[in-house]
């Protein structure tokens, strides 16, 4: 069935070569999971 979410994140930019970031979501209905989290790093080498 049809998924709903509403979500949000945020980024950091550490310096020239690293970002770290962030996303909630949640789900809005019975098909979508209630919560979600995901974290993430980024670096340019």
């Amino acid at each position: 069935g049809t998924q709903t979410v509403v979500d949000t994140g945020v980024s950091w930019l550490v310096n020239r070569d690293c970002m770290l970031d962030a996303m909630i979501v949640h789900g809005l209905n019975r098909n979508t999971p209630d919560l979600s989290l995901a974290f993430g790093i980024s670096i340019r080498r």
